[in-house]
């Protein structure tokens, strides 16, 4: 992860729910599709709210988006989503989040949550296929959660909602393992594989 998106994590945020301390922000970031989930997300946070005050915020845009909107309804949570729409810098809103979500049924390498982890911010994923568990070891530097367990989901975000100290331990150590993925590291590791077959 470049240097860039530090700086893009830095800029402000205009958002009102941005300044209140007090009520955490759930962060998801990705298109609105089947594939992403949200229905079973939605659902969770269902339960987090009967638990405690917060707030979800949702990056993105795509055909679910009406669904999901009729299932806040049915949910009785307008007052507690918003859909910010597709966001040329989602970094700046990842990093003033409390935590990351990422619910797919399925994924190709996830990216979002290696840049999660650069702007700092704890990461909780489905363990589907593929990639979520190339980068998360449970428990160390995030939480892998089952696919299509809205129960488990929601225990998850209140673990980490409730525990700074643990929020602070996935902060650093998603920061450390997002060091695996910049451009310099996988460049020496091409070189160190070049150096190898070449022998």
């Amino acid at each position: 992860m470049s240097d860039e998106l530090y700086n893009l994590a830095k800029e402000p945020v205009e958002h009102p729910w941005f300044n209140n301390k007090e009520i955490p922000i759930i962060i998801a970031v990705g298109r609105l599709t089947k594939a992403k989930d949200y229905p079973t997300f939605l659902r969770a946070f269902s339960l987090i709210c009967k638990k405690r005050k917060a707030h979800l915020v949702i990056l993105g845009e795509g055909e679910e988006r009406k669904n999901l909107e009729n299932l806040i309804h049915k949910l009785n949570l307008p007052e507690n989503v918003a859909f910010l729409g597709f966001q040329k810098n989602p970094y700046k809103y990842m990093q003033k989040a409390s935590v990351f979500v990422l619910s797919s049924k399925r994924e190709g390498f996830p990216n979002v949550i290696v840049e999660a982890m650069t702007c700092g911010v704890p990461v909780i994923s489905t363990n589907c296929q593929s990639g979520p568990n190339e980068i998360i070891k449970n428990g160390e530097n995030g939480i892998l959660v089952p696919v299509g367990d809205e129960k488990a989901l929601a225990e998850a975000i209140l673990k980490v909602l409730n525990n700074h100290s643990l929020r602070q331990k996935f902060s650093e150590q998603g920061r450390k393992k997002a060091q695996d993925f910049t451009a310099e590291k996988s460049i020496k590791e091409y070189e160190k594989l070049f150096q190898e077959v070449l022998k």
